[in-house]
């Protein structure tokens, strides 16, 4: 997948400011998620919400490993990525992760 100067500075932003807003204000996800994950030096890629309150969202940890992760009723499920090709479409921003 290739992907434009621009996408990749708005793919850039994105993955930044999610991951400020993980590590200074959504303390109860990253509580969550760190049950399961270390997120010492973690990005979070992308992250959205569904109209039945479930979360969920592509976490890229400080080793290189790429998780996604879904929050429904607040049960987190958690599943490893083996291989950037299999989500790059749908979150082409691990595609930037990976370069940071």
């Amino acid at each position: 997948m290739k992907l434009s100067k621009e996408e990749i500075a708005d793919y850039k932003e994105e993955i930044q400011e999610l991951t400020e807003l993980l590590n200074t204000e959504w303390t109860d996800l990253k509580e969550m998620l760190s049950n399961e994950l270390n997120l010492d030096n973690a990005l979070l890629c992308s992250y959205f919400e569904d109209d039945d309150e479930g979360e969920y969202g592509v976490i890229l940890t400080k080793d290189k490993q790429i998780y996604q992760f879904s929050i429904q009723e607040e049960v987190l499920e958690v599943i490893k990525v083996e291989h950037v090709q299999n989500i790059e479409e749908e979150y082409p921003q691990v595609i930037v992760a990976l370069k940071l």
